[in-house]
């Protein structure tokens, strides 16, 4: 919730319980469906947290900024700036409008 409150708004979540789920979401996939890879559960999380919709506003960028934590937690940088113009960005803002739409 801090990256939301620091680089979306200061709203809180309008359903807590479905920003819970959707943060054990990766957790719950490796440990009962033996999931390793770690760019897959980075994009469960993300497809979680915007499917979920837990904040009224900013789920697609608060799903962005989970997955980019979610990485650099476990060793990987894939951005320098989230929210930068550049081609990796715009990549991945295309996939998750594509998860969101789905």
């Amino acid at each position: 919730m801090k990256l939301y409150e620091t680089h979306v708004t200061r709203a809180s979540p309008t359903q807590l319980p479905l920003l819970e789920s959707a943060l054990s979401s990766s957790q719950n996939n490796k440990y009962y469906h033996g999931q390793d890879d770690i760019f897959q559960l980075a994009g469960i999380l993300a497809a979680r947290i915007i499917l979920n919709h837990a904040y009224q506003d900013g789920n697609k960028r608060a799903a962005l900024l989970a997955a980019d934590m979610f990485l650099k937690i476990n060793g990987f940088h894939l951005q320098k700036n989230p929210f930068g113009r550049d081609e990796v960005n715009n990549g991945l803002k295309d996939a998750h409008v594509a998860v969101a739409a789905d």
